[in-house]
C-alpha cells in the first residue's frame, strides 16, 4: 500500500487531468473522425512523454532514498501499472459515452488481478508479486481498450504535434493541479501514516480505504463517468438546462448515498472481517467514523465535478481542492504523531466535509444570477 500510494503521484502526472478536460472536448465533436483521431494521437503521445519523465523521476527517487532503495523491485514493479494507464483511453470512452465498454475493461483488470492473486500469492514472502500482478492486469486491459477504440471508431494514428500537445497540457493544468491536491488529502494520508506510525496502523487504515474504493467504484465512479460527458454537453448547449438536470438528479443520488451510509455503519465490522480477516477487526472502528463519506462525496461530486467543471470554473475547483489539501496535510502533521490512524481517519472525514461545503458555496455564487 505504501508503494501504491507513492507511485500514485506519478499516475496522476501521466493522466494529467485528461479524463475531464479532453472528455469535455470529445463530448462535443463525436462525429468528426479526423478530429477525434488527431486528439487521440496527441493525447497518447502526451501521456507517453509524461510516462518517460515519471519513470526517470521514480528511478532517481528510489535510487537516492535508502528506505525506498531497499525495496526497489517493489516500487519499479508498481510503477509498471502506468504503462497500462498510458494505453487505457478512459478519457476517450467517457467522451464518446461508451461507459459500458470502459466498465468491461475495468472489470477485466479486477478479474485478472483477482485470479492471479489466488494462483500466485501463497505466503507473506510473495508480497513482492502483488503489485506486479496488478500492473500486468492493467497493461493487458490498456492494450485491449486501445485496440477497441482504434477499431470501433476507425481512428487513425496521426503524427503528434508538439504545439497541440502543449495546448492540451495547458488546458488540463488546472484540472491536473486539482487532482493533485485531491490526492494530498486522500492518498497522502497513507503515505504519512507509513512515515509516522508503524506498519500495522498503516495496514488497518489502508484496509478502510480499500473498502471505500469498492463503494466508490460501485456507486460514484459509474455515475461520474456516465453523467459527466452528458452534463458537460448539456451545459455547453444551455446553462439553464444543465442546472435543471443537476437539480433533478441530486435527490436521487443523495438518497441512494444516504442508504449506503446507513448500511455501512451497521455492517462495518462484518465488512472488514469478511474481506480482510479477523486480524483487521479494529479497522471496523475506522470504517464507522467515515460512514458518511458516500453522502458527503456524492454532494461534492454534484456541485464540483458536475457543477463547477461544466461551467468551466476550473480555477475555482482548484482553489477548493487546494484549501482542502492544505487543511488535510497540516492537520495530519499535527495529529498523526499522537493519534495515529484515528487522527488520519477523522482528518479524512472533516476534509471531505470542508470540500463539499466549499463546492456548494462557490457553485451557488457562480449560478446565483441564473434562473432555471
Amino acid at each position: 500500500m505504501f508503494a501504491q500510494s507513492f507511485i500514485n503521484y506519478f499516475t496522476l502526472l501521466i493522466n494529467f487531468g485528461f479524463d475531464y478536460s479532453v472528455t469535455r472536448e470529445i463530448a462535443n465533436i463525436k462525429g468528426d473522425i479526423n478530429r477525434l483521431s488527431d486528439i487521440f494521437s496527441n493525447i497518447i503521445a502526451a501521456k507517453c512523454a509524461l510516462f518517460i519523465l515519471s519513470t526517470l523521476a521514480v528511478i532517481t527517487v528510489v535510487a537516492g532514498a535508502d528506505r525506498l532503495g531497499a525495496n526497489s523491485w517493489l516500487y519499479l514493479s508498481t510503477h509498471m501499472i502506468n504503462i497500462g494507464f498510458v494505453l487505457f483511453p478512459q478519457w476517450f470512452l467517457q467522451g464518446m459515452q461508451k461507459l459500458a465498454m470502459a466498465g468491461v475493461f475495468s472489470f477485466t483488470v479486477k478479474l485478472l488481478y483477482s485470479i492471479s492473486i489466488f494462483l500466485f500469492i501463497k505466503k507473506p514472502a510473495h508480497y513482492l508479486l502483488v503489485n506486479l500482478l496488478l500492473s500486468v492486469a492493467q497493461i493487458i486491459a490498456g492494450v485491449l481498450a486501445f485496440w477497441y477504440c482504434i477499431t470501433k471508431f476507425s481512428l487513425r494514428i496521426m503524427r503528434p504535434s508538439i504545439t497541440k500537445i502543449m495546448r492540451y497540457i495547458k488546458d488540463s493544468t488546472m484540472l491536473f493541479l486539482s487532482q493533485l491536491t485531491i490526492n494530498l488529502y486522500t492518498n497522502t494520508n497513507i503515505f504519512l501514516l507509513g512515515l509516522y506510525t508503524d506498519p500495522r496502523q498503516t495496514g488497518l487504515y489502508a484496509s478502510v480505504t480499500k473498502i471505500w474504493l469498492v463503494i466508490q467504484g460501485l456507486l460514484l465512479v459509474p455515475f461520474n463517468q456516465s453523467f459527466f460527458p452528458h452534463i458537460s454537453q448539456t451545459f455547453h448547449e444551455s446553462v439553464q438546462l444543465g442546472l435543471a438536470r443537476l437539480k433533478k438528479i441530486m435527490p436521487i443520488i443523495s438518497l441512494l448515498a444516504l442508504a449506503v451510509c446507513i448500511v455501512l455503519y451497521f455492517t462495518a465490522d462484518f465488512a472488514i472481517v469478511f474481506v480482510f480477516g479477523e486480524a483487521y477487526r479494529q479497522a471496523g472502528e475506522l470504517l464507522r467514523i467515515v460512514c458518511l463519506l458516500p453522502l458527503v462525496i456524492a454532494l461534492s461530486n454534484i456541485y464540483g465535478i458536475h457543477g463547477l467543471l461544466p461551467l468551466k470554473a476550473d480555477r475555482i475547483f482548484l482553489l477548493v481542492t487546494a484549501i482542502g489539501a492544505g487543511f488535510s496535510v497540516v492537520m495530519n502533521l499535527l495529529l498523526l504523531p499522537k493519534y495515529g490512524m484515528y487522527g488520519a481517519t477523522w482528518v479524512w472525514l472533516v476534509t471531505e466535509i470542508l470540500i463539499t461545503a466549499l463546492c456548494m458555496l462557490f457553485f451557488k455564487l457562480k449560478t446565483r444570477s441564473i434562473k432555471i
